[in-house]
């Protein structure tokens, strides 16, 4: 099982490492961090946005809400990212996660849609949005890139898309 979530952590990791960029400051939420989270946050523009902090606006009830089942603890964090996992007793894996991003030569993510195959405009979550309908949600507000991403190896049978679309909605409200 551990190997399973590994692979999920390892596959969503590299999914945000291939479209993430610096992390924003989070202003819609406080929290406490390490030395080493502030220094990092400050020298990204300022502010304490913090890894706890994008925890607290994508939380364990945004992830089972999206997966359909109760999660672990909170797998996966860092300044930019923050990611649960479902195992089940047979080993099957779910993962949903959350990456935020600075983009500021990328105001337009039509393009970026495109290469990924989000072929849905969704209205009301940022400045602009789009969606595959199923696994990937990428949105953007001012020159911050949010994305929301459902891994699943059988673990799950729900249709994580309204849960995904809310999850983005309130980390996007919230920066």
């Amino acid at each position: 099982m551990r190997h399973a979530a590994l692979a999920v952590s390892t596959v969503a990791a590299a999914i945000i490492a291939a479209c993430g960029s610096a992390a924003p400051t989070l202003s819609g939420v406080g929290g406490s961090s390490s030395s080493s989270s502030q220094s990092s946050s400050s020298s990204q523009g300022g502010g304490s946005g913090t890894a706890a902090d994008l925890c607290q606006l994508f939380t364990k009830a945004d992830a089972e809400a999206i997966l359909g089942k109760p999660v672990m603890a909170q797998a996966r964090n860092s300044i930019s990212h923050c990611g649960y996992d479902v195992v089940t007793a047979q080993g099957a894996v779910a993962a949903a996660s959350l990456s935020v991003s600075t983009r500021p030569s990328r105001l337009d993510l039509r393009q970026a849609a495109a290469v990924l195959h989000l072929t849905q405009e969704v209205t009301g979550v940022g400045d602009q949005a789009f969606t595959d309908g199923r696994l990937t949600l990428l949105a953007r507000k001012g020159s911050t890139e949010i994305q929301v991403v459902f891994v699943n190896f059988n673990a799950v049978t729900v249709d994580p898309t309204e849960a995904m679309t809310a999850a983005a909605k309130k980390v996007a409200d919230g920066l």
